[in-house]
């Protein structure tokens, strides 16, 4: 069966919702739940347990000026899946090992929600974030603020045990050639 006999391709700016119902969750997500998420990921609601995730990117935008400029920065353990003021030093990563998805998260949201309603207010934010994502990347494209911040010579070890200890590299070599089929379609490399 050949798809494209029963279906074409059309970009998201083609489409526009008209539905009472739906029309009126998008403009619930784009008017409320983005800014409250916004707010969220930056420690600025106060009944919601502190995610640490742009205090965690804007650390590792710190760290990583430092390493360019070959100043030294402190080491901290990388053990455990979550970090706070129990075990783990004020400087260093806290939250929990995945936070920084919620950042990507919440730029996509926002990038659909802005292909279908323009807003220059979430425009900037997402802007700022996308420009503090890029502060805190490593010289070398490495980003994960985990380890950025606390110990960069851990970086991959937790990958590395699983990969090579139990025959599972396939997938991961699936997963860089999706990287690679990305960057051929998406930028023409």
């Amino acid at each position: 069966m050949n798809k494209n006999e029963f279906s074409t391709h059309i970009t998201l700016k083609k489409v526009t919702v008209k539905d009472k119902f739906w029309s009126h969750m998008q403009g619930l997500v784009r008017d409320h739940v983005l800014p409250y998420q916004y707010e969220a990921l930056h420690d600025r609601i106060a009944q919601a347990e502190k995610s640490n995730c742009i205090e965690n990117f804007n650390k590792a935008a710190t760290i990583a000026k430092k390493r360019k400029c070959g100043d030294p920065v402190p080491v901290y353990p990388t053990d455990k899946w979550y970090y706070d003021e129990t075990n783990a030093e004020p400087a260093a990563f806290h939250g929990w090992v995945f936070q920084d998805s919620d950042a990507y998260k919440w730029l996509e949201a926002v990038a659909y929600s802005l292909i279908n309603q323009w807003d220059d207010g979430l425009y900037a934010k997402a802007k700022n974030l996308i420009d503090l994502i890029c502060a805190a990347q490593m010289e070398n494209g490495y980003l994960d603020t985990l380890y950025i911040i606390n110990n960069p010579a851990n970086i991959f070890t937790n990958l590395k045990g699983i990969l090579h200890g139990d025959g599972r590299k396939n997938a991961f070599e699936r997963c860089l050639s999706f990287c690679g089929f990305a960057v051929r379609n998406l930028w023409g490399r």
